[in-house]
């Protein structure tokens, strides 16, 4: 992410404190995890040596688009610096985060994703910065955390630790006749403001 800092998901990383971290030419370093965050999946670990050739990657400006091709870079069943390509299959998906709440605005891409790829970098063909790998869900469906979700996030991991959001205290579902139809309601489309979180927003 910048000079010492290092993305990767917060499903990585766990409770741990401090970690190791691998360099592509073979250098290990020492890290501390500085800052998690469940609820968009990513952690921030700042590696106390870092190898004079390693530079920051960039990151995408504006939107991916489907179809833009992309690649996976990771360490998939542990075979090291492993690279899938693809394309972008969708955008603005919504994926499950450890919290048990949802990440909006997710990536997703044909590019073979698989244990080991989690928190690696999806990048374009330019070498910038689509999202963060976080899952794969099935045959040639894969997921990242948007390059716009990490801007937003990961400087505030950096420099509190954590990152607070903002959130409307009410879980809706989408309208559907049936949900219509069962409630009363003429109309069926919309929202349906299914709970009420006690004491939120």
């Amino acid at each position: 992410f910048d000079d010492s800092h290092v993305v990767t998901n917060a499903h990585v990383v766990g409770d741990a404190s401090a970690v190791d971290v691998r360099f592509s030419e073979g250098q290990w370093s020492e890290g501390e995890v500085v800052g998690t965050d469940p609820h968009s999946d990513l952690a921030v670990v700042e590696a106390e040596d870092v190898p004079s050739p390693v530079t920051p990657l960039p990151f995408i400006e504006g939107d991916p688009v489907i179809g833009q091709e992309v690649v996976a870079i990771g360490n998939p069943y542990n075979l090291n610096g492993s690279l899938t390509s693809g394309v972008v299959s969708g955008i603005d998906r919504s994926i499950p985060s450890p919290a048990g709440y949802r990440i909006p605005d997710a990536v997703q891409t044909d590019a073979a994703v698989n244990p080991g790829n989690s928190g690696g970098p999806l990048v374009d063909l330019e070498g910038d910065v689509v999202g963060v790998v976080n899952s794969g869900g099935g045959d040639n469906i894969g997921f990242a955390i948007s390059a716009a979700m990490v801007e937003r996030v990961v400087p505030s991991l950096i420099s509190t630790g954590n990152y607070d959001h903002s959130y409307m205290g009410i879980n809706i579902r989408e309208m559907t006749p049936a949900l219509a139809e069962a409630n009363g309601l003429s109309n069926s489309w919309g929202v349906y403001v299914h709970d009420i979180v006690d004491g939120g927003p």
